[in-house]
């Protein structure tokens, strides 16, 4: 059976899009000369959005493409079906030719066979006319006339053998007669038996193309709505990947706003003839960062790549490592920075972003409680949040990701994980 697909065109997509209620037009940067943090914070909560819709799409899209192959399973064996009943009718039908061959044949060996009757009986009619007529002998007359018991016993055996043909060849011309009738209401009963069965068929045949033509429509629908959402999901991931863009412009502004305030301040204070000032970058090296849980949380549960998202069941990408660890359990700030951003989100639940310097910040996800504020100067070790399972989250964990230069990374690049243990799926 044919598979349709449906083509969509930019006015469905565009229409499908409105009725999700996201926009598709490219976010931008503001054009303001500083960036706070309450710019960062709103592009990270429009990107967040629209990952969120990715993730829904994506899922949506999946339990589609789940339902066209239960569909087409569906479809398929309908379509077995009715090739198998075709088949049977076909059977039928030659069943119905030879049928109605030995039919025709027997009817005319029955109509012989009365005509051979009607000839044998008019055969001795005559026969018993012609000795009438003629005047040919009689039981009574062969007794009166016979000189001796011999010549009587001749004439009377005579007499008796031509009645005795004549009567073998009717019962004769009648049995076969009645067998050849018998024979003929035998075959046109088998064949109105085969025309019921064949009507019955092709009863079951229009059912099931009816059923085809039903389950094939919804098939086709369902292949309709995947495709419609495919296109829906890639729009989505081009405003993802603009979304992402634009947080990492705002973080890039920051910093080179942040380094231009220092060398400003610095330059005063060498005007004044003051020492030279702290820089509020931090400028961390890599290699030194803290394991952001207590050495004994060890347990890697998700590694940094591609991956089956365990609460959707979506093939997507892991921009992250997720480590065991008890409902309560501290987190610790990597690296000495500043709180960008401390709240709740749909995906990451109570979730903290450290900015650390120009190059690297960190994030921290599905905590039970958070211990910072945005704005916030923590110090390396320092407790920002406790181990929770909020968000989209099957378990108790921390969420850790690393982002250099705008580009996140795996984290477990940058520890020693020869004591590490692995859990994995």
């Amino acid at each position: 059976m044919r598979k349709r697909v449906v083509r969509f065109g930019v006015v469905l997509a565009m229409s499908v899009a409105l009725s999700y209620g996201i926009s598709l037009n490219k976010p931008t940067l503001n054009a303001k000369a500083d960036v706070t943090e309450a710019d960062i914070n709103e592009a990270k909560t429009k990107s967040e959005n629209v990952k969120k819709e990715i993730e829904d799409t994506k899922q949506k899209l999946a339990e589609l493409k789940s339902k066209a192959s239960d569909m087409q399973t569906v479809v398929d064996e309908i379509d077995k079906q009715i090739g198998i009943i075709s088949n049977e009718i076909y059977n039928l039908d030659q069943a119905l030719l030879v049928k109605e061959g030995e039919i025709s044949t027997t009817e005319a060996k029955l109509l012989q066979a009365k005509e051979d009757e009607a000839k044998q009986y008019a055969d001795m009619k005559l026969r018993i006319q012609y000795m009438y007529e003629t005047g040919q002998t009689t039981y009574l007359e062969a007794f009166l006339t016979s000189s001796d018991i011999g010549e009587l016993l001749n004439q009377t055996e005579y007499i008796k053998n031509i009645a005795d043909y004549d009567k073998k060849m009717m019962d004769k011309l009648v049995a076969t007669k009645n067998l050849i009738a018998d024979t003929d209401a035998r075959l046109k009963q088998e064949k109105e038996d085969l025309e019921l069965l064949k009507a019955t068929q092709e009863e079951s045949k229009a059912a099931a193309e009816a059923l085809l033509a039903a389950k094939q429509e919804e098939l086709d629908k369902i292949n309709s709505d995947a495709e419609q959402m495919a296109s829906l999901n890639a729009r989505l991931e081009k405003e993802q990947a603009e979304a992402d863009r634009l947080i990492d412009e705002l973080i890039a502004k920051k910093a080179a706003e942040e380094e231009a305030k220092r060398k400003a301040e610095e330059a005063r204070r060498l005007a004044e003839g003051g020492g030279t000032s702290t820089s509020t970058d931090y400028d961390i090296a890599l290699t030194n960062l803290r394991w952001p849980l207590p050495s004994s949380c060890n347990k890697i549960t998700e590694l940094f790549g591609p991956r089956i998202h365990p609460v959707t069941k979506v093939a997507s990408y892991h921009y992250a490592v997720d480590v065991s660890a008890s409902t309560g359990t501290p987190i610790y700030a990597a690296e000495d920075g500043e709180v960008l951003i401390a709240e709740k989100h749909w995906s990451y639940g109570n979730y903290v972003l450290l900015y650390h310097d120009s190059h690297v910040s960190t994030l921290y996800a599905h905590g039970s409680r958070i211990l910072v504020s945005p704005g916030q100067h923590v110090n390396k070790g320092d407790v920002i949040m406790l181990v929770g399972s909020t968000g989209q989250s099957t378990g108790p964990h921390l969420h850790y990701e690393i982002r250099v230069d705008g580009t996140r990374v795996d984290p477990l690049k940058y520890y020693d994980t020869s004591n590490f243990l692995y859990y994995l799926d």
